[in-house]
């Protein structure tokens, strides 16, 4: 599901690929600049699209970039949407953006589809899941986890009280992974929640 209402905007800074390569001396300086930026970009806009498709810069390439845009993300106050499909975080950009859920309190919608993220980056969100209490939609389509990234999610929906939505079609999920989801979904604290997954060719939404 795309959140059509999401201001398409360039970062505004954008290193090189030699100057992500060579830190500089004053990556202090550089980290700081990047957060300012993201923290601009967010005070500015509730919905955000910062997918690579749109940006054309792949942020998972720079260890700064993530780092500002997870401090930015935990201050931030306004911020509801924001799109980072494409942008391979990895497991370690997953745990920055996890560490930033567990401060924000305003971000109900987080696209994070074909972000190379694996079991440990989804064991990351699935902690991340169980202490926020204002994201509705997470979308994790396409991404590396397994088994144990989707058991870890499980259990985190079982205390979760908001999520409404949680997508995970096209990840490495076997039969019995994809049942204790759904299981979870229907006995999860509050309102029962919505989770795709691949069944064959088709999508299995348990509400």
């Amino acid at each position: 599901m795309l959140d059509a209402g999401a201001t398409n905007l360039n970062l505004g800074f954008h290193r090189s690929p030699a100057q992500v390569a060579a830190p500089s001396e004053d990556s202090s300086s550089e980290s700081t600049m990047m957060k300012n930026i993201f923290a601009l970009r967010m005070s500015v806009n509730e919905r955000l699209n910062l997918s690579k498709d749109r940006t054309k810069i792949d942020m998972g390439t720079d260890p700064l970039a993530i780092s500002g845009l997870g401090e930015a993300l935990a201050e931030n106050k306004t911020l509801v949407s924001l799109h980072l499909d494409g942008n391979k975080l990895g497991d370690t950009g997953a745990a920055v953006v996890a560490e930033a859920l567990k401060k924000n309190a305003t971000l109900t919608y987080l696209n994070m589809s074909d972000a190379s993220i694996g079991d440990a980056g989804a064991l990351a969100l699935a902690d991340a899941l169980k202490q926020n209490s204002a994201l509705k939609m997470l979308i994790l389509n396409f991404n590396e986890f397994g088994d144990a990234g989707a058991a870890a999610l499980a259990e985190a929906l079982k205390a979760n009280r908001t999520l409404e939505n949680l997508d995970v079609i096209g990840n490495v999920i076997g039969t019995g992974a994809k049942a204790a989801l759904k299981s979870a979904a229907a006995a999860s604290a509050g309102r029962p929640k919505a989770v795709d997954v691949a069944t064959g060719d088709c999508c299995c939404v348990v509400q």
